[in-house]
């Protein structure tokens, strides 16, 4: 016997515990990473906020730079105390490529009046039309300073656009007349530049006015001097007061948002970003924190599973010789118990109750000795009696002197039918006990062949009687003796317990699948109550009158049979009323057996 420096099984089984270790190791991983994450967003928001800050500076001075050159280049306009005319100021309006850039809607100069005169470039229809109105030229006219109005829908463009309108005056401070710059805001503007110099058109931009609850101008154009949608998270939050935070929009997809007042203006500047973009160097570090622990994860599985394989040895070998035994490919015996482990402990297990089953079977094959013999005695001894009390009573029933006792006769007919009926209990008695000895699962039988022979013996009993075959019979793990005489008795009960009000039909049919074979023998006889079906397959049950002979046996047998086949039995409703009994058998394993059960419907 061989002993180990590490006897213990449950200290083998110690090394598991790496793999907790490795588990915690990622869990606590993850968890660092989940911080880590969280105070990135942070951070993204952070740098969000202030982005947007200089975006919302950048598009205040812009606006502040456009009012400052449109009041400059109202000097131009004017020569003393009038505006200077109509062609020379188109022309001046015309040069200007830079104020052009500016505006993309073009400029408009209107006279005292507020009606316009001349406009750069020429759309038509926009020159004479009359903006005294306009609540932003009456502000002008007034205050006699430059103003920046909100969004509006052009008379001459019929576009959304805003409008940047200052004063002409003249040297005396009297108002000359009106210039205004037009920025549509569904083209290129000075939103989407500003954009796009400080966010490199990675993000959305979005220009509101709450107060009109619309759209100033956006990323996309098409939002301009839209209605907000109350439903969109980003203005949800912004209206009630959040200025930035994380929300999914309704396609899933987690965005950045921050938001921004222009204070001049009224508006909201809402700078919009997917995380995607913002965490992708997040999630490159996440990658390869994940790839170095699912590979350190595989490495250490894989040493454990090395170790355990080793120490598992004896264990597995263990099993493979229990299963040589089990598969009679070695005679039982004890193992060798190499050390004393848990493993040992349970070879030594397996050999003491290897050894109490020797001793059962040794038992058994005792007891299965004594009823062979009892079956033996019963064929032999018990029969002989019963041949002889029939031989007697025919005799005593052939003598004169008992011709006018009534009393004997019937006492001498009573007895030749018990014992006939004794004879026939211990025939069915030896049978179902010689059934033991028949325990081959490598016989195979045809069961069409089988039905064949049974029929034949039914001679002129099947006169008169409608049998169907409704499909092929197959082969099947059971002698055609065994299934000759299984069909036999089902056929004789058939016959036996049939109804006298109508015809006797047998039906048999056979369903393949699995392997299987279920076989289903059905007639119109006077049929089985429900409530007796598992009583009827009992030893010496008999569930109709004494008139009617019979041992009580027959569906016994036939369960003995398929039992001992592998197969089980059960009753059903048959034809008409009547019975069917069903059972089940392996299909024979045969090549040509096989092949041939394939091929049947």
């Amino acid at each position: 016997m061989k002993f180990s420096l590490l006897p213990g099984f449950s200290q083998r089984i110690l090394l598991i515990a790496l793999g907790g270790f490795l588990l915690s190791t990622f869990i606590i991983s993850m968890e660092i990473l989940r911080i880590f994450e969280t105070e990135s967003r942070q951070t993204l928001l952070t740098q969000q906020r202030e982005m947007s800050e200089m975006v919302a500076r950048r598009l205040e001075g812009a606006l502040r730079e456009r009012q400052k050159m449109l009041e400059s280049f109202t000097q131009q306009l004017h020569a003393g105390g009038e505006l200077l005319p109509h062609a020379e100021i188109q022309q001046t309006l015309d040069s200007r490529v830079g104020l052009h850039r500016f505006f993309n809607g073009g400029m408009v100069v209107l006279d005292s009046n507020a009606r316009s005169i001349v406009d750069s470039p020429v759309v038509p229809g926009r020159s004479g039309i009359d903006f005294s109105d306009r609540d932003y030229i009456q502000q002008v006219r007034e205050q006699k300073r430059t103003m920046t109005t909100r969004p509006l829908v052009g008379r001459g463009l019929q576009s959304p656009v805003f409008v940047v309108c200052a004063p002409i005056l003249g040297a005396a401070g009297e108002l000359l007349g009106f210039l205004f710059g037009v920025t549509r805001l569904a083209d290129a503007n000075l939103f989407q530049e500003v954009a796009y110099e400080a966010l490199g058109g990675r993000a959305e931009l979005w220009v509101i006015d709450p107060a009109l609850g619309l759209f100033v101008t956006a990323s996309d154009p098409a939002r301009a001097l839209q209605p907000l949608a109350q439903q969109d998270r980003v203005i949800t939050q912004v209206l009630a007061g959040v200025n930035s935070g994380y929300v999914m929009d309704a396609s899933g997809e987690v965005k950045l948002f921050s938001a921004v007042a222009l204070p001049s203006m009224g508006w909201q500047v809402i700078h919009l970003l997917p995380e995607s973009l913002l965490l992708v160097q997040h999630e490159r570090m996440l990658k390869q924190i994940t790839l170095l622990i699912v590979v350190f994860t595989v490495l250490m599985v894989l040493l454990i599973w090395l170790l355990l394989r080793q120490q598992l040895r004896s264990l597995r070998v263990t099993a493979g010789q229990i299963g040589e035994m089990v598969e009679g490919k070695r005679p039982y015996q004890p193992l060798l118990v190499q050390q004393l482990d848990e493993v040992g402990q349970l070879i030594a297990a397996f050999n003491r109750l290897q050894q109490q089953l020797a001793e059962h079977i040794l038992e058994l094959e005792q007891r299965n000795r004594e009823m062979l013999r009892l079956s033996e005695v019963m064929a032999h001894h018990f029969q002989e009696p019963a041949r002889r009390l029939v031989s007697f009573a025919q005799r005593l029933q052939g003598r004169s002197a008992l011709a006018e006792d009534e009393d004997a006769r019937m006492a001498l007919a009573f007895i030749d039918q018990q014992a006939r009926r004794l004879s026939l209990l211990v025939r069915d008695a030896q049978r179902y006990l010689s059934l033991n000895q028949q325990r081959s699962s490598e016989v195979s039988g045809s069961a069409e062949c089988a039905l064949e022979q049974a029929l034949g013996d039914l001679g002129e009993a099947r006169h008169g009687v409608v049998i169907t075959v409704t499909t092929p019979l197959p082969r099947v793990r059971m002698a055609d003796s065994s299934l000759r005489e299984l069909f036999a008795i089902l056929l004789d009960n058939a016959l036996r317990y049939r109804s006298e009000e109508r015809p006797l039909q047998i039906e048999i049919s056979a369903t393949l699948g699995a392997g299987r074979a279920l076989f289903r023998v059905a007639d119109n006889g006077s049929g089985i109550a429900v409530e007796y079906r598992e009583q009827a397959l009992g030893l010496f049950i008999r569930l109709v009158p004494n008139s009617i002979p019979g041992t009580g046996m027959g569906l016994a047998l036939v369960e003995k049979m398929v039992g001992l086949g592998g197969g089980q039995v059960r009753i059903e409703d048959g034809l008409s009323g009547g019975v069917a009994v069903c059972f089940d058998l392996p299909l024979a394993q045969e090549r040509g057996a096989t092949e041939n059960a394939m091929a049947m419907p």
